[in-house]
C-alpha cells in the first residue's frame, strides 16, 4: 500500500518513479478524488529532487500530474523551471506559461529561469530578466545576483560582473558564489590585480574561499604573469580546508614555466604528484570502507 510517508520518502530518494508510482495507485481517471494539497506538496518535493539529479525529463513527468489536478503553482514551476539546466528556451517557455495561468513570478521563479539563463551562456536574457524582476517591483536576491554575474563572467563581460557584484555588495551580502563569478571574471578578463582583490578581500566579509575561487585567484596570477603569488596563494591553502586539485597545480606550474622558474616549476610538480597519490589513496579507502 502506497502511504503518505511512502511517497515523501519516494520523492527525496527515487524521484523518477514517483509519477509512475502514484499513476499506478490512483489511476488517472481517480487523480481529482484523492488529497490534491498533500500530493501537491510530494510531487513539488518530486520535481525539486529531479531536479537536483538533472532529470528534467522525469520532473516533467511529474509536473504533469500537477496540471491533472490543476494544482501547479509558482513552486512548482519554480522547481520545474530550475530542472531546466542548459535549456533556457524551455525555461523562458514555462515561465511564460506560468504568468499566462496566473500565478505571480516571485523572486524564486525568477532566480530560476535567470540561472537557466546562465547556465546556457545566454547573458542578454540573463540581464532580461533581471530587468523584468525590477520592473515587478521584485527584490533580487544574492541567488539571482550571483547568476547575473556567473552569466556575465562567461560571456566576457566583467565589467557587468562588477557592477552587479557593487551593487549586490550595497544591498545584500555577497555569497561565495557570487564572489567565486566576480574574480572569475576579472581573471578572464586579465584584471588580475581587481581578482585578487576581491579574493583577498573575502575574508573581511566573513566569507571562507572555495576551490572555485582559489583557482581563478590563482590563474588570474597566472595571466598577470605573477609565479610568485601562485606559489604564495598554493602554500596558504595548505593552511586551510581547501585542497588543491589539478587545475591548482596546472596554473601554477604554467605562472612558474613561462616566467622561466623552472626549480619552483619541478617542486611544485613533485608535490603535485603526491598529492594526487594522496587524492587516489582516499579515494581506494572511501571504496573499501
Amino acid at each position: 500500500m502506497v502511504t503518505d510517508e511512502s511517497l515523501k520518502l519516494l520523492a527525496r530518494r527515487q524521484p523518477e518513479l514517483l509519477a509512475s508510482t502514484l499513476r499506478q495507485h490512483l489511476g488517472q481517471t481517480n487523480m481529482k478524488t484523492f488529497d490534491s494539497d498533500q500530493v501537491q506538496q510530494v510531487l513539488s518535493q518530486g520535481i525539486t529532487s529531479c531536479g537536483r539529479s538533472n532529470l528534467w525529463q522525469e520532473a516533467l513527468e511529474i509536473f504533469q500530474l500537477l496540471i491533472e489536478l490543476e494544482k501547479p503553482d509558482v513552486i512548482s514551476y519554480s522547481a520545474l523551471i530550475s530542472s531546466f539546466r542548459g535549456q533556457w528556451q524551455r525555461a523562458m517557455q514555462l515561465f511564460t506559461e506560468m504568468l499566462q495561468a496566473r500565478n505571480e513570478a516571485d523572486v524564486i521563479s525568477f532566480s530560476a529561469v535567470i540561472s537557466s539563463c546562465e547556465k546556457s551562456s545566454q547573458w542578454t536574457q540573463a540581464l532580461h530578466f533581471f530587468g523584468l524582476m525590477r520592473e515587478h517591483r521584485i527584490p533580487a536576491n544574492v541567488v539571482s545576483y550571483s547568476a547575473l554575474i556567473s552569466a556575465a563572467e562567461k560571456a566576457g563581460q566583467w565589467q557587468l560582473g562588477l557592477q552587479v557584484f557593487s551593487e549586490l555588495d550595497g544591498h545584500i551580502k555577497p555569497d561565495v558564489i557570487s564572489y567565486s563569478a566576480a574574480i572569475s571574471a576579472c581573471e578572464k578578463a586579465g584584471k588580475w590585480q581587481l581578482a585578487l582583490l576581491l579574493f583577498e578581500d573575502m575574508p573581511s566579509s566573513k566569507i571562507f574561499p572555495n576551490i572555485i575561487s582559489l583557482n581563478a585567484a590563482i590563474a588570474s596570477c597566472e595571466k598577470g604573469h605573477q609565479w610568485l603569488l601562485a606559489l604564495h596563494f598554493l602554500h596558504c591553502s595548505r593552511w586551510t580546508s581547501m585542497r588543491p586539485d589539478v587545475i591548482s597545480y596546472s596554473s601554477v606550474l604554467s605562472a612558474c614555466a613561462t616566467q622561466g622558474q623552472w626549480r619552483w616549476a619541478l617542486e611544485v610538480y613533485g608535490r603535485m604528484k603526491g598529492e594526487t597519490l594522496e587524492m587516489w589513496l582516499d579515494v581506494i579507502s572511501c571504496n573499501v570502507r
